[in-house]
This record gives structure tokens, C-alpha cells and sequence, in this order.
């Protein structure tokens, strides 16, 4: 029965449908109910009404053919862009020629196994690591990000306006983050401050007055002053071989 189907509903489908192949038009006419016969009838009136709506159909395809070219020339410029991102941090954090192992931790989307990223990583001599197959969290860090992230007071529940509003709103919340915000997995230093080397001076001053206090009222006290200290070494997902090094050790 066609009658369901409005004026507007025949019009959206003959030009949804005209760029897809057979077996793709075969998928779609099931899935909606369709006869062939119908959409080709509905085609056939479209094409043999006033001009005004064939070149509507006309302009609709062209549109979503140029949209598709735009769709994957982004897709090919992505990888470029992800490699001009880690050259640009390696350069920013001084990091040309160091010693120490590099490691960059992803998940397994397309762009961080393009051949142009890897060629880049590999360049730098920096090691690529991936998250596990179908393991959601297997980076906590990031995902402890973004949950500070989307939790952040003043954060647009209702979305971002548009693409300048998100980069304003995420380069301040990145400022805040590293050089205002105290980590409570830092043992409440920032994060700038625990790259940079400079927690163990924060932690330091902390432990000095902290045993100052006890000296002063050491009824107050039941124990020893609080662990002003963090690990030196800590991992994503550690294998049991090291779990087991780091406990005799």
C-alpha cells in the first residue's frame, strides 16, 4: 500500500535511493516495505513533474555527492594532522633525541594505524601502543580525563554552538587542568607540576610541616604524619610478571 507514504516521504526516498547500488536498494526496499515498482513509479513522476522538482532532486545529489568527496578528503588529510600533532609535542616538550623510551598509548582507531602516523612515530623513535580489542578501559588515564572533563562545572550540557565555542571552552578547561587543578591521583599536586619535576619540592615543604604540627600538638597525632610521596613508576595495564618483580622487590 503506497498510501502511507506522503508527497514529501516519495520525494525523500527517490533521491535517497538514487545513489545506491543494488544490492544496497535491495537491503533498503526491505527494510522500509518497498516494491521496486513503487520507487520507480515515484521516480518516473518526479522526473515528469514541472522542472522546479527535478532540479531539486538534481541539486539534492550533487550536494550529496560533493559532500561525500568532502567526507573522504578529510578522512585522507586526518592521518597528516595526527602526525603534525605528535612532531608538534615532541618538539614542545623538547624531547629530540632523548634518551628516555618513548611511548605513545592509543585506541585502535583508523587514523592511529595510518602508515603516515606510524612512519612519523617510527621517525621520532617513538614507540606505538594500542588499547586491547573490545576493552573499553583500557586506558584509565584518558578515561579518568574525560570524565573530569564532562563533569567540569560550566560544562554546555546543551552542546557547543559551534566548532569555535568547543575549542575556546576545551583550551581553557586544558589550562585548567594542567596548571590550576590539584590531582587527587597526584596526591593533590598539578599535573604540571608532577611533569615537570617540580612535585617532590611541593612534597617536601608539605612533609616539613606536617612533622612541625606533630612536634607542636602531638596529642593530636595517633600515628605518623601522611605519605607525602608517589610512586615513581606506574602503568596501564602491567603484566603479572611485573606485579610480581615490583612485590620482592
Amino acid at each position: 500500500m503506497t498510501e502511507r507514504w506522503s508527497t514529501q516521504d516519495k520525494f525523500n526516498i527517490v533521491v535517497e535511493t538514487s545513489r545506491f547500488s543494488e544490492i544496497e536498494l535491495a537491503e533498503y526496499y526491505r527494510s522500509k516495505g518497498l516494491y521496486v515498482e513503487q520507487v520507480v513509479a515515484w521516480k518516473d513522476a518526479c522526473m515528469q513533474a514541472n522542472g522546479g522538482v527535478a532540479k531539486e532532486a538534481t541539486r539534492l545529489q550533487q550536494e550529496l555527492r560533493q559532500k561525500g568527496r568532502e567526507l573522504k578528503s578529510m578522512e585522507k588529510a586526518l592521518p597528516h594532522k595526527e602526525a603534525a600533532l605528535v612532531r608538534r609535542a615532541i618538539l614542545s616538550e623538547g624531547l629530540i633525541g632523548s634518551s628516555r623510551p618513548l611511548v605513545l598509548h592509543s585506541d585502535n582507531g583508523s587514523p592511529m594505524k595510518g602508515a603516515t602516523l606510524l612512519e612519523t612515530l617510527y621517525q621520532l623513535g617513538i614507540t606505538p601502543s594500542r588499547s586491547r580489542p573490545r576493552v573499553s578501559n583500557d586506558n584509565p588515564y584518558a578515561e579518568s580525563l574525560f570524565r573530569t572533563c564532562k563533569y567540569r562545572p560550566g560544562y554546555p550540557a546543551a552542546g557547543f554552538g559551534d566548532l569555535t565555542q568547543a575549542r575556546k571552552w576545551v583550551l581553557a578547561f586544558v589550562l585548567w587542568y594542567n596548571n590550576v587543578h590539584k590531582h587527587n591521583g597526584l596526591n593533590f599536586v598539578k599535573p604540571t607540576q608532577r611533569h615537570t619535576g617540580q612535585d617532590q619540592a611541593v612534597f617536601q615543604a608539605r612533609k616539613r610541616l606536617y612533622e612541625k604540627a606533630q612536634l607542636a600538638h602531638s596529642e593530636r597525632w595517633s600515628g605518623s604524619t601522611r605519605n607525602w610521596t608517589l610512586e615513581p613508576v606506574v602503568w596501564l595495564n602491567p603484566e603479572r610478571s611485573n606485579i610480581e618483580q615490583e612485590k620482592t622487590i
